[in-house]
């Protein structure tokens, strides 16, 4: 399936790392996320019930974010593909997440996860 929803340059802070300072302040990191679905009947009826609503995704992604400290960005990747995929139901979820100030003269540094649904 090619049909995708896409939020790109989520933006927001996260307690993430390893490091004392760490702990102490929040730091800003980028998330993108591409949900693939069926988007067909959306495209055919027009109606916003045959489709995935955007806004769920989002807040559901910065409940995530916000619920904890992350020790790594790998685990905050997986909770975010493990928790959207069991929301929504989508048949696989990309997700990029980069700590924009982790290291200065990089724009960021991160993962990228690709999970399929186990259905």
């Amino acid at each position: 399936m090619s049909d995708q929803i896409i939020l790109e340059q989520i933006q927001t802070d996260a307690f993430i790392g390893i490091h004392d300072y760490e702990h102490a302040k929040a730091q800003p990191i980028t998330i993108d996320v591409q949900l693939s679905i069926s988007l067909q009947k959306a495209g055919q009826s027009d109606q916003y019930a045959d489709t995935l609503c955007y806004s769920q995704v989002y807040q559901s992604i910065i409940a995530i974010v916000r619920q904890k400290h992350y020790h790594l960005v790998e685990h905050l990747a997986e909770t975010i593909c493990t928790t959207l995929l069991s929301e929504f139901s989508v048949t696989q979820i990309n997700v990029k997440i980069l700590k924009t100030s982790a290291i200065s003269g990089c724009a960021g540094v991160g993962v990228k996860m690709i999970r399929p649904s186990d259905d």
